[in-house]
């Protein structure tokens, strides 16, 4: 049913409705009469999408400050409410044209017409401004000409649909602006637009009607804005002579880039336009820009190239406008053009340890994997060429999402599975389910198949969905990683990312489909993005893009690599948080993804917040509680430093080599024990907490590399893991005595985090055994059944201090198991403590509990401490860097 059909009957006893005049960004406009007073009036009715985001209520309390607005110029409002859903409001019907109307007939008014109508829109301002209404939307179609003269239209209800709606209302794509006459702070999204952004409006509504154009033009939104952000106007008499000096001068004045250099009111504007202005200073300062070179405005001054990135923040802040990038792949004029991908204030880009975003293959969708407010973690889209962003039903769960070759489809993981969603929205598809549960990344390969990482294989999937099978063998010899998967546009040629231990060591290797076997590319990579005219694009650890020239054909980089991007945002796997289009659209996050150090109780109250928020991981308490011992990368070195709680002070305790991570501390607390590529393969060495003496090894396994390590609680033992996804085992091996490993938990299945309980008893581990991950507790000793805690999905756990109780995560939960020990091992009770937005690491517990037993030690990403940008056409950008580096 559409918005008459419910509308007319609702409104049956005071308004009959008879036809559509027209429809907006915003509302439909209705011809009706008004039952009561015999007269005809126009009803603009919200679209349905919007009556539903903002709600009767506060909308209509909003309107009633326009409805006090009473001026000769300003087309009144008479009657508004709500009708079976649908929000409205009436005002008189004109029965002549607009001015957009006028303007289409004759492109040029004259010039004593155009500046009589812009000092009668400016009058109505005035009034309006001097109530304290800005309208925020002036342009020709909201100037109804009524025997001639002006009258404003709509007067306040953009500003009371923002306010009503909040930041709700990016999620209709609605307007709340036009390009062509909004002022700078207006795009660049300030939240505080006052009157002089209307008096801008009305400089380029008057420009428009003198020249037949508005001040700044082009194909493109981007284009438009642009311009709007870093040009300044063509004096309007080099197109039209007759337009007198005063009222080129008051144009221009309007039309300057900082509201402190246009008039303070629109009266001002208008005795301006009428010769009459008693403010010399401002003939005098266009006089400059009108006849010959000026200086830059303080604006540009700053930065061309910066206030051009903050032109397109339009595209981004929320509640600013509906309109945005049309043929986004194409950036404007040739331009390189940069802008901030901005969400709705409750809506955030997931901080997994895989890369969250995709672009579609012609640039004009990003999909990302995220959570809006409180909600689940689900697929997100957002189209350029609207400003809201769009939840994809039945992507709860969903990560790592990326486009089919056609941009139709997005894949992604959730729920051990593989899936895909159409972009339009629609049901999810299970493609084939993944045992194990974990991915390390997809890519759609031109024949409707799908590469994905299974952690240390790649495996490849039919184009319909079934059954996963090897693309590459499983590497257990070296247990290295093969994740982050790219196929090349030959269909053939899959580029992954090959590490071991730490992402320090990545590197990026090359395989085919159909031969099964992986090559060293023999270059020191973390994410690879994709090719443009003929170079790999790749990210570094250290977030630096690259760009070296590679032969598709013979598989093989054929010259040195180029720096042509820093400042990417890299994952805790080395995942650059980035991707590129087909087209060379880049879209990727900048910044540090920073952590808070947090202490919370058990019902996730915060208690204190500790130190500078950083690349923190795996924080450890000391059995005292007075220090922590915490991972913190920095300039792609990991090492572990500490902190004391008591004197708050923060101090380095490794110094060597490039990996020293996953600190855990000796049962005295003397000594912190950590995993170290030093002196060659992944070990566990130990040394003094304090910082002084030297790090000595602890534990060296001959048959593969050490990637976690605990110490029992007598000290005589260490609880140890090799392997990883695939290959993971858990063993127990004496420090002392016979040194031989025993196996604990070594199925052909992935078992990792364990972690021996305080009374030496009992080890807490995960296995995927079943599918899922789950945390199990079992006999440290030989013998005895093993008890399963979580029952759907569990990960990380850590045992209480008096080790009657297992904390485990499931999903965003933190859930604390009651275990009895007589007259067997069970759980008594499971309990909810709290849901948190908390990063995990996989297969090493990322959260600690505090020796009272009373506390959490936490990590919590710093929200603003990355932003997502754009890049339009940064194809040429790149171009020119490769040329100029020679090549």
């Amino acid at each position: 049913m559409n918005s008459i059909e419910r509308l007319a009957p609702a409104l049956a006893g005071r308004y009959r409705i008879e036809r559509e005049l027209g429809a907006g960004g915003m509302a439909t406009v209705y011809l009706a009469e008004d039952l009561k007073h015999g007269r005809r009036v126009a009803i603009k009715v919200l679209h349905p999408e919007l009556s539903a985001v903002i709600g009767g209520e506060r909308f209509l309390a909003e309107i009633k400050v326009t409805a006090n607005l009473q001026h000769p110029h300003i087309l009144g409002l008479i009657d508004s409410g709500e009708a079976d859903g649908l929000l409205y409001y009436v005002m008189p019907y004109v029965s002549g044209e607009s001015l957009r109307d006028r303007l289409g007939r004759e492109k040029q008014l004259p010039v004593e017409d155009a500046v009589r109508l812009a000092r009668e829109v400016a009058s109505a301002l005035d009034s309006a401004h001097r109530q304290g209404v800005v309208h925020r939307d002036i342009k020709p179609e909201n100037i109804l000409l009524q025997d001639g003269s002006a009258l404003v239209a709509d007067f306040g209800i953009a500003l009371a649909v923002q306010h009503a709606s909040g930041s709700r209302m990016t999620q209709t794509g609605m307007s709340l602006g036009t390009p062509a006459y909004m002022s700078p702070e207006q795009a660049m999204g300030e939240r505080v637009i006052g009157p002089r952004s209307d008096v801008y409006a009305l400089g380029a509504m008057t420009y428009e009607m003198l020249v037949g154009d508005p001040p700044f033009t082009g194909s493109t939104v981007q284009a438009i804005v642009a311009k709007v952000m870093t040009e300044k106007p063509m004096p309007p008499s080099r197109i039209r002579d007759t337009i007198p000096p005063n009222v080129e001068h008051a144009v221009l004045t309007a039309l300057q880039k900082l509201p402190a250099d246009r008039f303070s009111t629109a009266k001002d504007f208008a005795d301006a336009l009428a010769g009459t202005s008693r403010s010399g200073n401002y003939a005098a300062t266009v006089v400059t820009s009108a006849t010959g070179p000026s200086r830059p405005s303080r604006l540009s001054r700053l930065s061309r190239p910066v206030m051009l990135t903050a032109a397109a923040l339009l595209f981004a802040v929320a509640g600013v406008a509906g309109w945005g990038l049309r043929g986004s792949s194409r950036a404007a004029d040739g331009a390189t053009l940069r802008f901030v991908l901005g969400l709705p204030p409750d809506v955030r880009i997931a901080t997994p340890i895989t890369n969250p975003i995709a672009i579609s293959p012609d640039g004009d969708v990003v999909a990302f994997s995220g959570r809006g407010g409180t909600g689940p973690l689900q697929i997100f889209v957002r189209r350029m060429d609207e400003l809201g962003v769009q939840a994809l039903p039945g992507t709860e769960g969903g990560e790592q999402p990326f486009f089919s070759p056609d941009g139709k489809w997005i894949a992604f993981f959730a729920n051990h599975q593989i899936r895909k969603v159409a972009v339009t929205g629609g049901p999810s598809t299970v493609l084939a389910d993944l045992p194990g549960g974990l991915a390390y990344g997809g890519a759609w390969v031109p024949d409707g198949r799908i590469v994905v990482s299974r952690g240390n294989s790649l495996a490849i999937i039919p184009a319909g969905g079934g059954t996963v099978t090897l693309l590459s063998a499983t590497d257990t010899a070296t247990d290295r990683l093969l994740m982050n998967p790219k196929v090349l546009a030959d269909g053939r040629t899959v580029i992954v990312t090959r590490w071991r231990g730490s992402t320090v060591s990545a590197g990026l290797w090359v395989a085919t489909i159909g031969e099964g076997k992986a090559t060293d590319l023999d270059l020191p990579g973390s994410y690879v993005l994709g090719m443009i005219d003929g170079h790999l694009v790749y990210d570094t650890q250290a977030g630096v893009l690259m760009a070296a020239p590679f032969d598709i054909a013979k598989r093989k980089v054929t010259g040195p690599p180029v720096s042509v991007l820093e400042g990417i945002a890299v994952g805790a796997n080395g995942a650059a948080q980035a991707a590129m289009s087909r087209s060379g659209t880049l879209v990727y996050q900048t910044g540090a993804l920073l952590r808070h150090v947090v202490i919370v109780d058990l019902h996730g109250a915060p208690v204190s917040q500790l130190l500078e928020p950083g690349k923190y991981s795996m924080p450890r308490f000391s059995p005292d509680g007075n220090r922590l011992a915490i991972g913190l990368l920095n300039q792609g070195a990991a090492d572990i430093w500490m902190y004391d709680l008591r004197s708050q002070t923060l101090g380095r305790v490794t110094k060597e080599a490039d990996v020293n991570d996953r600190a855990e501390w000796s049962p005295d607390g003397r000594r912190i024990m950590f995993r170290s590529n030093r002196g060659g393969p992944l070990a566990l060495w130990a040394q003094p907490a304090d910082g002084t003496g030297k790090a000595e090894l602890v534990l060296r396994d001959p048959a593969a590399e050490v990637w976690e390590g605990v110490p029992t609680a007598d000290g005589k033992s260490v609880i140890y893991r090799t392997g990883t996804i695939g290959t993971a085992d858990i063993w127990v091996r004496q420090l002392t005595g016979d040194t031989a490993r025993q196996p604990l938990a070594t199925t052909p299945f992935t078992e990792w985090s364990g972690r021996p309980s305080p009374d030496g008893k009992w080890l807490a581990y995960e296995s995927n055994e079943t599918g899922d991950f789950q945390v199990y507790v079992r006999p440290l000793a030989e013998g005895g059944a093993r008890q399963q805690v979580s029952v759907d999905g569990g990960v990380e756990p850590v045992w209480s201090p008096d080790g009657t109780r297992l904390y485990y995560r499931h999903d965003d939960e933190f859930i604390a198991a009651t275990l009895t020990t007589t007259p067997g091992l069970a759980v008594a009770r499971r309990e909810t403590l709290f849901k948190g937005d908390y990063p995990v690491t996989t297969g090493h517990a990322n959260y600690d509990v505090a020796p009272d037993g009373k506390h959490l030690l936490l990590l919590r990403t710093v929200s603003d401490s990355v932003h997502a940008i754009v890049v339009h056409d940064w194809a040429s950008e790149l171009r020119a860097k490769v040329a100029a580096a020679g090549r």
